[in-house]
Order: C-alpha cells, then structure tokens, then sequence
C-alpha cells in the first residue's frame, strides 16, 4: 500500500476497528520492512521521507482497554479502545457511564444521542429475563469493564463473549 493510499484510508474510509484520529499534516508515518523502517513527514501535500528516531517520540495513546464497540447499524466489534481524550471524541462531549447489568462492567454512551435524534444502535435487556426491555441506546457506545478505583479496565474473556453474544445484532425497528 503507498502512502496516498495510507492517507485516504485513514481519513476518508476509516477500518471498523480504527478508532484513534486521522492521519493528519505533520504526522510521521513508519513503514516497517524487513531491512529496517522508514520514516515519512506528512505534508500539507504529499509525503517526504526523514530520518527519525522513534525511541524519542512521544506516544499519544498510552493508555487502551479492550472493549466492544457498538454503531447503529453495525455488528459488533471487538477492539482496542484509546482513553482519555479519544474515547471524549469517539462518544462526544455528552459521555456518560451506565450500569445496568452491575457486573464489573459499563456502558460509555452519549447522554444526548436521544435527544438529538441520533438513530438507535441497541436494546438493553434484562440479563434474567431477555423479554423484559430495559432501555435502548442511541449513537455509538462501547462497553468498557470498570475497576475498583472506577478507572476503565479491559473486558476479561468471558465479559467479551458475553456482550458480543448480547449486542451482536443492531437494534432493528
């Protein structure tokens, strides 16, 4: 893939499972080969090949947790979820937590998605009782596992299973 290419996927046509932001001027991409990596300046058109010492780079994404993601629409998706500012920008400024099935677990939605009109992605049913509708979800949310200092954790493996299988299948109306 050359870097043009590089470029459009992650501005234009994002990966299901991209969630970071675009690629922007400035940006230094690497491209690994196996002789060694290459480093290319983003500029406002076009790229420029640099020498660039990555060990002193900072990271921008230090901290992740492994959720799911949920759109409208959309299947579910396994991925690697950045916190701090980009789950703010993933969800919106309107980011709040809900605890419905208290099992060490929440869901990261949009407060004003209703309001707004925002389509519904899912239902939120009774883990006891499928039959019984709790509440539904607009816009994108994701379901992150809660610690006990209330910081976002990762979903252990059985937390993943269990809300693949629970939110596998978009909200149909």
């Amino acid at each position: 893939m050359d870097l043009e290419s590089l470029y459009e996927t992650f501005n234009v046509h994002h990966p299901a499972d991209y969630f970071f932001r675009s690629m922007s001027v400035s940006d230094v991409i690497e491209i690994a080969e196996p002789n060694g990596s290459k480093f290319f300046f983003c500029d406002s058109v076009g790229f420029e090949e640099i020498s660039f010492d990555a060990g002193k780079a900072q990271n921008l994404f230090t901290h992740t947790a492994r959720g799911i993601v949920c759109k409208p629409g959309k299947r579910v998706v396994l991925a690697d979820i950045p916190l701090e500012d980009e789950l703010l920008r993933i969800i919106g400024k309107d980011m709040k937590t809900y605890d419905p099935y208290r099992d060490g677990t929440v869901i990261v939605y949009n407060d004003a998605a209703k309001l707004r009109g925002w389509p519904v992605s899912r239902e939120v049913r009774s883990p006891l009782d499928e039959s019984v509708l709790y509440d539904t979800i607009a816009g994108q949310f994701v379901v992150l596992g809660i610690a006990g200092d209330g910081s976002f954790r990762s979903l252990t493996d059985t937390e993943e299973k269990t809300y693949l299988a629970r939110f596998a299948e978009p909200y149909n109306n």
